[in-house]
């Protein structure tokens, strides 16, 4: 017996968003190479093309920020789900109030990921049976164990450029059943397959976890911007921030 085919109403597609980093304290709205991350994300979400974006927040700040966006359905989380570092499953209450089966989780703060590579990802999903799916990140060089062996991936002896490959976890985006994460509070088992793993450019895959990962990436927008137009006179991002630099 085969199983129906998976179609996109099977899938939602969520963002989780708080002001409470401690590595990098409210990088969601501090102004951002014109603009702020979080509107950064807003102004590249429509090319997903995805019918909602299921956006959850606990601070009236974040709340407000999407609050009239088309096609961003607002859930208010907890104040202990905004605070957890540790409990996925009260990190991802929201999962508990989506009726899809599957879950496409985005992390906003990956700056320079193309919503294409996302939508690539879903639709490959979609069309397999793999039972979760995360985007990684090819790794060429030499790699060893804690214990000094070298892990044997056909390495070329003298160019790393001919290295075999590992493939790292980019935390830009996971695919999952949402009663996974809920029930094991984990979003796969780990087994070979689980999850499927989708490569991503490198480029893409730049997140912002500490303040050098924030100047860093916004250089990176900055210059990335500044070569589709030269002038610098086209806005990055559809910012809200104010000229003071407050959100």
């Amino acid at each position: 017996m085969t199983s129906s085919p998976r179609q996109a109403s099977d899938l939602a597609v969520f963002v989780n968003a708080r002001r409470a980093s401690r590595r990098c304290p409210d990088k969601m709205l501090r102004p951002f190479a014109g603009t702020t991350v979080l509107d950064l994300f807003f102004a590249k979400r429509p090319t997903l093309d995805w019918p909602t974006l299921h956006f959850g927040a606990h601070e009236p700040e974040l709340i407000e920020r999407a609050r009239g966006i088309p096609g961003v359905e607002v859930f208010r989380r907890s104040a202990e789900s905004a605070a957890s570092d540790a409990d996925p499953a009260r990190i991802f209450e929201i999962l508990r109030h989506l009726r899809e089966r599957w879950v496409c989780w985005i992390n906003p703060c990956h700056v320079l990921l193309e919503m294409a590579t996302v939508r690539r990802a879903i639709d490959a999903f979609l069309a397999g049976d793999a039972r979760s799916m995360t985007a990684v990140v090819p790794r060429r060089g030499w790699f060893f164990l804690p214990d000094g062996r070298p892990i044997d991936l056909g390495s070329n002896p003298v160019d790393t450029a001919q290295a075999g490959a590992l493939y790292e976890v980019a935390h830009a985006f996971h695919i999952y059943e949402s009663r996974v994460l809920l029930e094991h509070g984990k979003p796969w088992s780990g087994e070979p397959g689980d999850p499927a793993l989708f490569p991503i450019p490198a480029e893409q895959a730049v997140d912002i976890d500490t303040e050098d990962e924030f100047a860093v990436a916004e250089w990176r927008v900055r210059r990335r911007a500044k070569a589709h137009d030269p002038s610098g006179l086209a806005p990055i991002g559809a910012s809200r921030a104010r000229e003071d630099g407050s959100p």
